[in-house]
């Protein structure tokens, strides 16, 4: 059983909603609230993908500046969390971390050529946006049909004209 979401959730940020606080209350509560019955993600209604997840290459100078000798050498978590449901509903997928590796953007294109995937996703920092855009230059350049997805919390400053 799925938890249905009122209509109203898709305008509960336009300037015309007219819904009560107590509306926008409940529908946000509905939209985030978990199902306790559902064990795992339905599966899909097209065909599996291959799912590229990238860190993009760069120093840990570059991400943190003056910071970067308290800053860890981990791979990003959140990759992983969207690769185990990515997975769960049936895809193929690869997370590479250039970052933690020090591997340089020159190897980009040599992985996506590869491993041929449908889609390349990144996620999205202030620090890091000059190489994400590199990278999806070289994942266009590589196979057009290739769809590029920018998510984080940096992503949202492209939402409208993309990279």
């Amino acid at each position: 059983m799925v938890t249905e979401v009122s209509p109203k959730k898709n305008e509960l940020f336009s300037d015309d909603f007219k819904g009560s606080d107590e509306d926008v209350k409940r529908d946000i509560t509905r939209a985030i609230k978990p199902n306790k019955s559902l064990d795992s993600l339905p599966r899909l209604k097209t065909k599996p993908k291959k799912i590229l997840l990238i860190t993009p290459p760069g120093t840990l100078e570059e991400s943190y500046g003056r910071l970067s000798g308290a800053a860890g050498e981990l791979p990003m978590l959140g990759l992983a969390y969207i690769a185990a449901a990515l997975r769960d509903q049936g895809n193929t997928v690869k997370i590479i971390d250039y970052e933690v590796n020090r591997w340089p953007m020159a190897k980009v294109c040599k992985d996506i050529e590869g491993f041929a995937p449908d889609i390349v996703g990144m996620t999205a920092y202030i620090t890091n946006m000059r190489r994400c855009a590199e990278v999806a230059k070289i994942t266009k350049t590589t196979d057009p049909k290739i769809s590029v997805i920018l998510g984080g919390p940096s992503s949202i400053h492209f939402s409208r004209g993309g990279l």
